[in-house]
């Protein structure tokens, strides 16, 4: 699977964990400006998972970051910055906050609460600087591309949004997420060829942004997750970024989202296997993400979920809790009369032995299967057998036989 070449360094994470991406001196300078709230703005992120959950100050502080860097997304704009000993300027933009800050750790948040709600931002570097006399009253952003280039690929990129969503249907929040989730993946392919060497976010700016995903078509495991939060957010569906690491401890970011009401978690990039879409990884509880990736402690403002409702395979009804062929046979049926392109059956971890053990008796299984198919209209094709023993999913794969 894709999944097993996860590449991923993260510009937020970067910051959270060690400041290496950031500058920090102390200069002289003028007394922090009244800030005048841009209202026409506030309808684009008030609603979004990390700002609603920011104090006042910091919503303040946040807004004139939005403000600031939504001015700056298509015009000539730079900063001066301190990066490894050296002031250099660079494509950016200086924003002036409202409520200037005491510590680190609060600008820290207040840059990864703006990261993290906004994968629209592509172009927007792992490197920034802060200053300020006794508070930090400004916070520079450094980007990936100069006017010319940030100015076309803003286009690019909100013309292939557009024109993703175009079709998106119009059922529940479980129907359009899973429609968005499916097309995603089948038009996005794992960027393979990322050495992890150097300046890896740098070197390979599109494959860890929705950019890379949604107009290049190639991405890491954060690209993936920055272009699923963005086609949920303009879908309506809310949700945030999730970083951690996976069972080999390595990096590795997802969404959480809301799905009518209950939250979830989601990872596209794992649902990306060679053979096609599968959705093993899709809107699973804390106990069952647990089972292979771990949250990092930042992780303040993702809950605990408990919900099944919309876990993919109880949704539709491929979940089976008991032992009786029929049943097993019959969710395969119902999958074929839907032309899935692939079955997928997910067991009760103490049948999945016996779901196994059927499934892969391909003379009986299949006999069962077609019994249940009407007419002789359908039946079921030749397959091979894929077994997820940690989650306890089957996938049958068509084969030519």
């Amino acid at each position: 699977m894709k999944k097993r070449a996860l590449l991923f360094l993260l510009a937020w994470l970067a910051a959270a964990w060690t400041f290496s991406g950031c500058s920090f001196w102390i200069p002289t300078g003028p007394e922090t400006p009244a800030f005048t709230l841009d209202e026409t703005l506030l309808p684009q992120y008030r609603d979004r998972w990390c700002y609603s959950r920011l104090d006042a100050q910091q919503k303040e502080n946040y807004s004139a970051v939005y403000q600031a860097v939504w001015q700056a997304r298509d015009t000539l704009s730079t900063v001066s910055i301190l990066s490894e000993g050296k002031d250099t300027v660079r494509a950016g933009v200086s924003v002036t906050l409202p409520h200037p800050l005491t510590d680190e750790e609060r600008v820290s948040s207040l840059y990864n609460s703006f990261i993290r709600d906004n994968p629209q931002f592509f172009f927007i570097g792992n490197l920034y600087g802060y200053d300020g006399n006794q508070k930090l009253h400004q916070l520079k952003l450094t980007f990936t591309m100069d006017q010319q280039t940030r100015a076309l690929a803003w286009q690019e990129m909100e013309r292939a949004t557009a024109d993703f969503l175009k079709d998106l249907p119009a059922g529940d929040d479980f129907e359009r997420e899973l429609w968005i989730h499916d097309k995603l993946l089948l038009q996005c392919e794992y960027e393979q060829d990322v050495e992890v060497t150097g300046d890896v976010p740098a070197k390979y700016a599109d494959a860890f942004s929705a950019y890379g995903a949604l107009v290049g078509g190639r991405a890491v495991c954060e690209g993936y997750a920055r272009a699923m939060l963005l086609l949920l957010q303009r879908a309506g569906i809310p949700g945030t970024l999730v970083v951690g690491s996976d069972k080999d401890g390595a990096l590795h970011m997802w969404n959480f989202v809301t799905i009518n009401g209950l939250n979830y978690h989601l990872d596209p990039t794992w649902d990306d296997a060679d053979w096609g879409v599968q959705h093993i990884y899709f809107n699973l509880s804390t106990v069952q993400i647990e089972l292979t990736h771990t949250m990092d402690p930042s992780m303040e403002w993702v809950d605990t979920c408990t919900a099944q409702k919309d876990e993919y395979y109880h949704r539709t009804g491929a979940r089976i809790n008991s032992f009786a062929l029929e049943e097993i046979a019959g969710a395969a049926a119902a999958q074929l009369r839907l032309n899935k392109p692939v079955i997928e059956l997910s067991f009760a971890p103490a049948g999945f032995a016996n779901g196994r053990f059927f499934v892969q008796n391909r003379e009986w299984f299949t006999e069962t299967v077609d019994a249940l198919l009407p007419d002789g209209m359908l039946r079921l094709w030749p397959y091979e057998t894929l077994a997820d023993t940690t989650h306890c999913v089957l996938i049958l794969i068509p084969t030519e036989e």
